[in-house]
C-alpha cells in the first residue's frame, strides 16, 4: 500500500502504479479505510478494467454493494463480515447459512465464501460446502491467506464460483497438514508452506 491508510490520494497514486494487463486483485486485509469513496473509487476502477478481485475484511462493507454485480468479484467473509455487509448474522445451521449465502449471492450478482468451521461457496447458482473442521484454523491470518489463493485462482480461471471452491479446497487441505505437523498452535504461515503440495496432484489434474 502507498500510504498507511486507503484515502482518495492512496487510491490514485496506487492505481497509476497498476500494470494495464493486471489479472486480479485482493483488497482489505489489514487495511485501514477512513474514506469510503476511496474504497468506491479503488474497486470501481479495477472492475472497469476487468481486475478479477478479492474483498475481505474492511473492504466487506454494505456501501460496496452496488459496484460489484456482474463483476468478477469474490467476497471472503466470516460471519460478523458478513452481517456488517449484508445486515443479517448467519446461523451456525450448515442448511441456513447455505440458504442465506444463495440468497444475497444471487441477489447481489457476486460469489461469496462465507467461512467458517464449514465453507459456504455460493453465486446464486452454484453451491460449495466445504467442511473443514480444524480447531488450528481460527488463527488469525488464515483467512488472509484464503483471499490471496482466490486473488491467485482468479488471476488463472475467470469463473469465479470455481476459483472460490478451490481456494477453500486449497485452504483448508494445508491447514490440515499444517495441524498434523503442528498441532492446534499454528501460524498462517504454516498454510503457506503447505501449499504447494495441496497444488501439486492438482496441477497434473489440470495440465
Amino acid at each position: 500500500m502507498v500510504d498507511a491508510k486507503l484515502t482518495r490520494g492512496a487510491a490514485n497514486k496506487l492505481l497509476g502504479q497498476t500494470p494495464n494487463d493486471l489479472d486480479s486483485a485482493t483488497i482489505g486485509m489489514g487495511l485501514s479505510i477512513p474514506d469510503e469513496e476511496a474504497l468506491k473509487l479503488l474497486v470501481k476502477s479495477l472492475a472497469s478494467q476487468d481486475v478479477r478481485i478479492s474483498l475481505d475484511a474492511s473492504a466487506l462493507v454494505s456501501y460496496i454493494l452496488p459496484f460489484l454485480p456482474q463483476k468478477n468479484i469474490v467476497l471472503t467473509p466470516h460471519a460478523g463480515e458478513f452481517k456488517r455487509t449484508f445486515g443479517i448474522m448467519p446461523s451456525s445451521s450448515i442448511k441456513e447459512r447455505t440458504a442465506i449465502v444463495e440468497k444475497f449471492a444471487k441477489e447481489h450478482s457476486v460469489t461469496i465464501l462465507l467461512k467458517g468451521s464449514t465453507d459456504v461457496i455460493s453465486n446464486g447458482n452454484r453451491t460449495f460446502v466445504n467442511p473443514k473442521n480444524l480447531a488450528s484454523m481460527t488463527v488469525g491470518g488464515t483467512g488472509d491467506v484464503l483471499s490471496g489463493l482466490v486473488a491467485g485462482l482468479l488471476a488463472r480461471n475467470r469463473n469465479t464460483i470455481e476459483s472460490a471452491a478451490a481456494a477453500s479446497y486449497i485452504n483448508g487441505m494445508a491447514g490440515r497438514m499444517a495441524q498434523k505437523k503442528n498441532g492446534l498452535h499454528i501460524m498462517a504461515t504454516d498454510l503457506i508452506d503447505n501449499i504447494p503440495a495441496v497444488m501439486k496432484p492438482l496441477d497434473r489434474i489440470t495440465k
